[in-house]
């Protein structure tokens, strides 16, 4: 479920992907240089940015205390499962990501929640049930374009936030 591009990821995007446990450590260092050249400097993130693979057991450290530095908020789980989900809906809308692999990656967020899906957010259900629509196509009576536009309708429900 994490980003395929580091370094199109915010700080406050990275904060929510670890919320949900899906944030690689080896991707701290890009983000982190991302932060640096959109602006954002602390001596953490200078030193998360310059950090070597031999170095990585620093990696979270320097990310939360870099987070702090900065003052930013930890987002809740609700917080955090809005902003990866939204995430995966501008990738796809941007060409960042297939519809498809949108939907399927919505559905493994379903799957992290453990099925407790908020109910501001119905279309990760909607997700799930159209990743069943794309692995076995031939149970459902859709056309490809009536299983496409399906897929678009969840990923923009995703863009707007629920």
């Amino acid at each position: 479920m994490p980003p395929a591009d580091a370094l199109m990821m915010n700080l406050q995007t990275a904060m929510s992907y670890r919320k949900m446990g899906t944030l690689a450590r080896e991707d701290l260092p890009d983000i982190a240089t991302e932060a640096l050249l959109m602006g954002e400097d602390t001596e953490s993130l200078r030193l998360l940015a310059g950090l070597t693979p031999v170095e990585g057991d620093q990696a979270w450290d320097l990310f939360d205390l870099a987070i702090e530095e900065l003052g930013l908020h930890q987002p809740n789980e609700l917080e955090a499962t809005r902003i990866v989900t939204a995430s995966i809906a501008q990738r796809a809308s941007t060409g960042g990501m297939s519809l498809h692999d949108a939907i399927r990656t919505l559905a493994a967020v379903c799957v992290r929640l453990r099925w407790q899906v908020p109910e501001s957010m119905p279309f990760l259900d909607d997700a799930l049930y159209l990743t069943e629509a794309l692995d076995a196509p031939e149970l459902f009576e859709w056309s490809q374009e009536e299983l496409d536009q399906r897929c678009q309708e969840v990923v923009q429900q995703a863009l707007m936030g629920g």
